[in-house]
């Protein structure tokens, strides 16, 4: 069964694309495989990701097992994990006694923060 964190959220060595020995696959390299995050421009190009090496983990640890392609598994994990935020949303509204019907959801950035995606 396919299932996203929360052990993964500041774990060390982190992610297999970050280069630092991680050896399971993350939304980040999910992330990584799929385009979001561009591996030549992390962080203003600070940081240069494998991509490669998030494509292995994913493959051995996420596809193989259950028999589908590379992409595909990269997308199973970032689907997972986008329907898991978008529930706690919605609960953490209807907990505060909103309707959620009456919102609409704006993601953005932190003020100063590059928001550049090539």
């Amino acid at each position: 069964m396919l299932y996203v964190g929360p052990e993964s959220a500041g774990a060390d060595p982190g992610p297999a694309c970050y280069g630092k020995g991680g050896q399971m696959p993350t939304v980040t390299d999910a992330d990584v495989v799929l385009g979001y995050i561009p591996a030549d421009y992390f962080l203003g190009g600070t940081i240069r990701l494998d991509k490669g090496v998030a494509e292995k983990v994913i493959e051995a640890k996420v596809a193989r097992p259950l028999g589908i392609a590379t992409v595909e598994a990269a997308h199973a994990i970032a689907s997972l994990v986008e329907d898991n935020m978008s529930n706690e949303i919605f609960l953490v509204a209807v907990r505060k006694g909103l309707d959620p019907r009456n919102f609409s959801l704006v993601v953005g950035a932190e003020p100063g923060r590059s928001t550049h995606w090539r």
